[in-house]
């Protein structure tokens, strides 16, 4: 199978995932929020069907984002992962009952505006994910683990929309560095085979960056602070991402170098501009399951009137 399937791999992914957050965080923001940061907060969602099935959903997009990596770089399969918060549109507009209004169709055309110019400018080769040296990856997870440790314990310290930003940077890259993982993984997979795969630490670095993500992205939606845990979660997945797969695998572009780099920096920073926008959005919100199920919205549309709001069920 040729790398252009990449593509709609990448794609298939960020759908898994926009449907499994919307079941996973509708069941999450029930929960009380001294689990946050807890293994119990996990232990206690898996006894709960909807997020069994948004967990199995994760894993569907989890197997196509891996399959869209053994086929393509990291920096183009990760920025289409953004297409997610697209996705979230529709579903927020089924979930809530309201139409999209300026700040949801603005932030949609600048995140689609961004994704073209990171496809058109970005002709990125996979560059040598095989062939990075340990101190190399040393240093990448160091930095990264220093990042997770002062966001944590800031988030620890704090409340409110301080606590959901600096959570949600740790888990946006935690995130990011599981995608720079897999693609080495599913690499020496390739190269290796699967048992000589399963020697090295990275397909292990991919369970532990990805485990910590999970735990603490769930804890950033419970502050019910939205805007800014999605901003930096949204964001700092394909800033991480890109960075990592440039000056780790050593990822160059073809053609006018100085022209493609201007074009897809601006790409890249056009994405998360309207990221950014989108993440102030209920709407969106909803529809990537961050709304806390007590929000007036969703209680207004549960079942077209007088039920519970606890029975509201996303799908």
């Amino acid at each position: 199978m040729s790398g252009n399937w990449a593509i709609p791999l990448a794609i298939a992914a960020a759908a898994c995932y926009a449907v499994g957050s919307v079941l996973e965080q509708y069941e999450a923001a029930k929960q009380p929020e001294d689990k946050a940061l807890e293994v119990g907060l996990v232990l206690d969602l898996v006894r709960r069907p909807l997020w069994i099935l948004g967990l199995v959903l994760d894993m569907g997009g989890f197997v196509f984002q891996a399959w869209a990596l053994a086929l393509g770089n990291v920096a183009i399969v990760q920025v289409l992962l953004a297409t997610a918060i697209l996705m979230a549109l529709p579903l927020g507009v089924k979930y809530t009952g309201q139409r999209l209004g300026p700040r949801e169709w603005t932030g949609a055309a600048i995140v689609s505006a961004g994704i073209a110019l990171f496809m058109v400018f970005a002709n990125i080769d996979k560059g040598s994910p095989t062939t990075v040296l340990g101190r190399e990856w040393l240093i990448v997870t160091g930095i990264v683990v220093v990042i997770a440790a002062v966001g944590l314990v800031g988030g620890w310290r704090t409340s409110g929309a301080a606590r959901a930003a600096l959570w949600g940077t740790v888990a946006g890259v935690a995130w990011g560095i599981m995608s720079v993982y897999l693609d080495t993984t599913m690499a020496l997979w390739d190269q290796s085979g699967f048992w000589s795969m399963l020697a090295t630490p990275y397909p292990y670095a991919v369970l532990v960056s990805g485990g910590l993500g999970l735990i603490v992205v769930q804890s950033a939606f419970q502050t019910g602070k939205l805007a800014p845990s999605m901003a930096t979660f949204e964001s700092l997945q394909p800033f991480t991402a890109v960075i990592l797969g440039v000056y780790l695998f050593g990822q160059r572009l073809h053609g006018d170098v100085v022209v493609r780099e201007i074009g897809a920096a601006l790409g890249l920073a056009v994405l998360i501009v309207g990221i950014v926008v989108l993440s102030g959005s209920k709407v969106v919100a909803a529809g990537a399951g961050a709304l806390d199920p007590d929000d007036e919205l969703l209680e207004k549309n549960v079942d077209g009137a007088g039920s519970s709001k606890r029975s509201v069920d996303p799908r």
